[in-house]
């Protein structure tokens, strides 16, 4: 699978009530949706968003880190996506729900590509041929990790007109 296009689009849904947290009242959701497309003609739809709380700093920092990975995975060679993915796991908040935008994505063209549910693949196990994962066995947020440890991800390669430096 090659991804040869990324684009994305900022969202903001107004809640019809606030509701308390910690951190104040929430009276929203925003955030990026990211659309990557494949070689195949498939595309992934992905979810990046923050705290409602955090600053307006924030939110362009998570539009800078989208950007930035968005082009290395239309533009760079890679041989291995934790080699493009990875660094935005031990960043901040934003780095982070860039790093979730683009995994959910990817996981979404993948499924699209095998013709099945991304619950599906995310619990399929190939040694057993079974589903063994239940939902209660999958912590809120965590979904990702179990789908890195199940199923081993799509081989990506890079577009045609990547060059290396």
């Amino acid at each position: 699978m090659i991804i040869t296009r990324v684009r994305w689009a900022w969202y903001r849904v107004p809640f019809k009530v606030p509701y308390e947290t910690a951190r104040g009242a929430v009276t929203h959701r925003q955030g990026i949706i990211v659309r990557l497309e494949t070689d195949a003609g498939v595309h992934g739809l992905g979810e990046g968003s923050l705290d409602p709380s955090e600053s307006e700093d924030a939110l362009s920092v998570l539009q800078s880190h989208i950007q930035t990975i968005g082009s290395y995975l239309t533009r760079e060679p890679f041989d291995d996506l934790s080699d493009v993915l990875g660094p935005y796991l031990q960043g901040g908040e934003a780095a982070r729900a860039a790093n979730c935008a683009f995994e959910t994505a990817i996981g979404d063209a993948a499924t699209r590509t095998a013709d099945c549910r991304l619950a599906e693949m995310m619990r399929y196990q190939p040694e057993t041929g079974r589903l063994s994962v239940t939902r209660a066995e999958v912590p809120v947020n965590a979904t990702i990790a179990v789908f890195k440890r199940t199923v081993p991800w799509p081989r990506l390669r890079r577009s045609p007109s990547a060059s290396r430096a």
